[in-house]
């Protein structure tokens, strides 16, 4: 989970991180537990792995001297196709933005949803942090 880049005497270390969280249907009408049951006995985790190691490939960050930390929002439809995005916390930087972005959309499509999620999309709210530690370990 973590990718290393020499830069001089600093090390860049790469963290990947997700949330998840379900919209059941298209019209975002259904009650928040409604949606949430939606969720319920499916197991996203092997899928979920795939997605961010798919992503984890993708990336390569934008250079900067200081740690940062995006966030994406996006949705999947069923069949794993990314149907929208938006940067929900941006870095600061536009080129650290686009870095994450442009990953997304290299790693896409992710393959299909677990057969037993019966809803039309899932929202995933994905992290790319990366720290900029020197070499004695200090940010």
């Amino acid at each position: 989970m973590k990718k290393k880049i020499l830069m001089g005497m600093l090390i860049l270390i790469c963290l990947l991180g997700f949330n998840i969280c379900a919209i059941a249907n298209d019209e975002n009408t259904q009650p928040i537990q409604s949606r949430k049951q939606k969720l319920d006995n499916v197991d996203f985790g092997p899928y979920l792995e795939n997605l961010q190691n798919s992503i984890k490939a993708k990336w390569i960050p934008a250079k900067s001297k200081t740690s940062n930390s995006v966030v994406l929002l996006f949705s999947l439809n069923k069949k794993g196709k990314v149907i929208s995005s938006k940067v929900l916390e941006s870095s600061g930087s536009e080129l650290i933005d686009k870095a994450a972005i442009k990953a997304l959309y290299k790693a896409a499509p992710f393959g299909k949803l677990p057969s037993e999620f019966k809803g039309e999309k899932i929202e995933i709210q994905f992290t790319f942090d990366y720290n900029i530690v020197s070499d004695k370990g200090k940010i």
